[in-house]
């Protein structure tokens, strides 16, 4: 017999148990039951995907609470600022109303800034003096604008003027560079560094649910998250230099 022969043979012998694995499993159901494993494969493939898709869902909404809360931390911190730096005025102006409204442009100013500042960058060491300073020269424009409307102003009862020797603000600057960087800027930096030490802990959390699930991308993701937050805390908690804050 020769070699092309006995090749011919034995590809036919082959192609005929293929053929008689086929009709067998056919007959006895096989096929079916691979069908069902396959569709039980993606069955089990969508569940993963849709756990992963409501672990995403989850973290969203505990990062965001997370900054909700930096944020109303920020506000609580101006109001007391406000009732603080009303007190500390008494030194200098003994009617309440007229130390209301001096105080008065500092929440305001701190309450608009609050609204676009990203507290992660600009409560940092080096670059806090430089943010205290555009506070103060905000708070200085409002506070000329509402000394000088106040000055018109004529009181309903008796007449004339409530209160006419408002201080110049560079009598105020001190305390009032104090009093933000004392009572907003420093406390608030405090907040921030705990705020991004709790996002780490909620995806440290979810990182093992993701391998769980074999989402390989979002645990990865998670990681580069936990990276970039402390970043931000050993950029806040660095000792400053001098000249910084």
């Amino acid at each position: 017999m020769t070699e092309s022969v006995l090749r011919i043979l034995v590809i036919g012998a082959f192609i005929l148990s293929i053929t008689i694995l086929f009709l067998v499993g056919a007959k006895n159901g096989w096929l079916k039951i691979l069908k069902i494993g396959k569709i039980g494969l993606e069955m089990e493939g969508e569940i993963k995907r849709k756990q992963s898709g409501s672990l995403n869902k989850l973290i969203d909404d505990q990062i965001h609470a997370l900054d909700r809360e930096v944020f109303d931390s920020a506000v609580k911190l101006i109001n007391d600022l406000y009732d603080n730096y009303i007190r500390y005025l008494a030194i200098l102006i003994p009617h309440l109303g007229a130390r209301r409204l001096v105080a008065e442009p500092v929440r305001l100013t701190l309450n608009n800034i609050l609204l676009h500042t990203d507290f992660k960058i600009m409560l940092r060491p080096e670059n806090l003096k430089r943010f205290i300073d555009m506070v103060l020269r905000e708070i200085e424009v409002r506070y000329e604008e509402m000394t000088r409307e106040e000055k018109f102003y004529v009181c309903p009862i008796h007449g004339g003027a409530c209160f006419v020797d408002y201080p110049k603000f560079e009598k105020l600057l001190t305390m009032a560079s104090e009093r933000v960087i004392q009572d907003f800027a420093l406390p608030l930096r405090i907040y921030q560094i705990q705020i991004h030490e709790k996002k780490i802990d909620v995806y440290n959390q979810i990182i093992l649910s993701y391998t769980e699930l074999e989402d390989f991308v979002n645990a990865d993701t998670a990681k580069d998250k936990i990276e970039k937050n402390q970043k931000y805390i050993d950029a806040l908690s660095r000792k400053p230099e001098e000249g910084e804050l």
